[in-house]
């Protein structure tokens, strides 16, 4: 039974706990590499340009504590997400850190996100990927983007695999 509760927090928090992440994994590597930065950010980051995006001062709030943050992603860039409301989804946004400009992901996450500091590569989880084959059959697939300044761009859809022996 606690099985279950943890299996159904993890549908609305994200990210959760390793059971969800451990439990599926792309066939093939993510090319980090292939995408990586060298321009990091150095100092503070700016305060965010709420006048950026029409969407920004809506999020005022989660943008700036995001920011706060950091850069976390493509070198000078933090990325930041927040629940939908009564959804099991979250809104993700990308500040750069230099200009305090903002940006929003045409899409909402509903698992987890993968992405590091050092690339500007940015993989998406399906939502399903938190349960197992016996309880929600159907293929995962997890969307790989690239991120250029201003835009994700999809560049590759990866079939997932269930891990053994979980």
């Amino acid at each position: 039974m606690q099985q279950i509760a943890t299996l159904l927090a993890c549908a609305v928090i994200l990210p959760c706990s390793p059971l969800r992440s451990q439990l599926w994994q792309p066939v093939k590597k993510p090319p980090f590499a292939r995408y990586a930065v060298t321009d990091t950010a150095a100092g503070p980051p700016v305060p965010v340009d709420l006048r950026s995006n029409p969407r920004a001062s809506r999020f005022r709030t989660m943008l700036r504590e995001g920011a706060r943050k950091g850069p976390n992603f493509a070198g000078h860039f933090t990325i930041t997400y927040w629940g939908c409301g009564h959804t099991d989804c979250a809104t993700l946004a990308i500040i750069n850190a230099r200009t305090g400009r903002v940006y929003f992901a045409p899409f909402d996450i509903e698992s987890d996100i993968h992405y590091r500091r050092s690339s500007r590569l940015l993989l998406v989880d399906p939502r399903i990927t938190y349960a197992t084959e016996e309880q929600v059959p159907g293929p995962r697939i997890q969307y790989w983007y690239v991120w250029n300044g201003c835009i994700l761009a999809l560049v590759d859809s990866v079939p997932m695999r269930q891990v053994q022996g979980r």
